[in-house]
């Protein structure tokens, strides 16, 4: 590796590998960050700057709980000397994040988002409906990708004839390999949400826009630049992870027909479906910024140094998990860090878990046994957030 590589690192700790790019990662971008196990639980890539890679359950649970060591503020990997695009609260560190925090976590409770849930039931029956009798549909496409946007754009009072733009921008966003992308990507999303959200300023409605204009921080009324990025995270966490969730995990279960067997005979067990779904197929990971000089688990860092934590694969985890990289119904406890961990742990987690039981609830009352569309491609990313882009399936009539 023709790349320098800071003193303090260790040259045992140093592997060639590209979180994006990465040929483990081409074909099946789980099971190649999985396959990071045969690795030490921290090692150094030196691409895009160079930066720590975490992986392994204990490990990764003790980055996302030392908020004093790993920060969430200019989280950007390269680094960059450009002012960041804010996304609040997840870009910020305790104290502050709490502030904003507590903004948003009300509007995504457990019972503020249950009323969702029926909605979400009639959403995802029609879909279904729309292509059952044909025999074949493009899951992503048609089903994964729709269900979480149309939720999205209605717990923010938004149109939804934009439905194909948002997951576009969305994929846009993820798939980004340079800055100028992302920033291109993420401007595009802005100029749409910030005139929507300038216009509910005083409004009495109860969508989540309207409810967040009527909160304080620090004792004054938030400002549209807080809002916008606010906002901004909410249409990129509420757009996209869910959908990919459900795509790995339906690839995964239409390439073994016992498992939908299982489910079809027994939909009680769909609950502790979707807990193996979030522990295998989890798409998002996260990147810190080493906030001081350090000793973690015995390595050696350095302030500034960045870092990628694997939230994604710590489910699979042998040490923590017998049998880890099976897909088993009646595992018991299913120990993962798919929402994360921490101050940090994912304030929309009541509703992914809703969404991604009612898709497979209702696709199981129509659709019991369905395989891959012969020679068909599956095309994916890698990255911080993982994608699946397509899913051609087909059953029989």
């Amino acid at each position: 590796m023709a790349m320098d590589i800071p003193p303090h690192v260790p040259r045992e700790l140093v592997f060639d590998f590209d979180f994006h790019t990465d040929q483990r990662l081409r074909d099946d971008p789980q099971r190649g960050f999985r396959s990071l196990y045969e690795l030490p639980s921290i090692f150094y890539a030196p691409h895009y700057g160079g930066h720590w890679v975490i992986s392994g359950y204990e490990t990764v649970f003790d980055a996302l709980h030392s908020p004093d060591i790993f920060s969430s503020e200019d989280q950007h990997i390269p680094p960059s000397d450009e002012p960041q695009f804010g996304q609040i609260p997840v870009m910020q560190d305790p104290p502050e994040h709490t502030v904003y925090r507590r903004l948003i976590s009300p509007l995504l409770s457990p019972k503020a988002v249950g009323a969702l849930e029926a909605r979400t039931r009639v959403l995802a029956s029609e879909l279904i409906e729309g292509f059952k009798d044909r025999g074949q549909c493009d899951f992503v496409r048609e089903f994964a990708a729709l269900v979480p946007v149309t939720i999205f754009l209605r717990l923010m009072d938004l149109p939804t004839d934009k439905l194909e733009e948002f997951r576009k921008w969305s994929d846009d966003f993820f798939s980004a390999g340079t800055e100028e992308a992302l920033r291109a990507a993420n401007d595009q999303i802005l100029a749409y949400i910030s005139g929507h959200i300038s216009s509910r300023r005083g409004s009495g409605a109860n969508d989540f826009i309207s409810a967040l204009w009527r909160e304080e921080v620090h004792g004054r009324p938030i400002t549209q630049e807080e809002m916008e990025a606010i906002c901004m995270l909410l249409f990129i966490a509420g757009t996209d992870t869910v959908t990919n969730t459900l795509g790995f995990s339906m690839r995964h279960i239409a390439e073994h027909p016992e498992i939908q067997e299982r489910i079809a005979s027994n939909p009680s067990e769909i609950p502790e479906a979707v807990e193996e779904c979030l522990r295998l197929f989890s798409t998002s990971n996260v990147q810190r910024r080493v906030a001081c000089d350090t000793t973690f688990r015995g390595v050696a860092m350095k302030r500034n140094d960045m870092a990628v934590v694997l939230t994604s694969t710590a489910g699979a985890d042998s040490e923590m998990t017998d049998n880890a990289e099976t897909f088993m119904l009646d595992r018991g406890r299913k120990q993962h860090l798919a929402f994360g961990a921490g101050p940090h742990r994912c304030a929309g987690s009541h509703l992914a878990r809703i969404e991604i039981k009612v898709c497979l609830q209702e696709w199981f009352k129509r659709i019991a046994r369905f395989g891959i569309k012969p020679a068909a491609e599956v095309p994916t990313r890698a990255g911080t957030v993982m994608g699946i882009m397509s899913l051609p399936l087909t059953w029989d009539l």
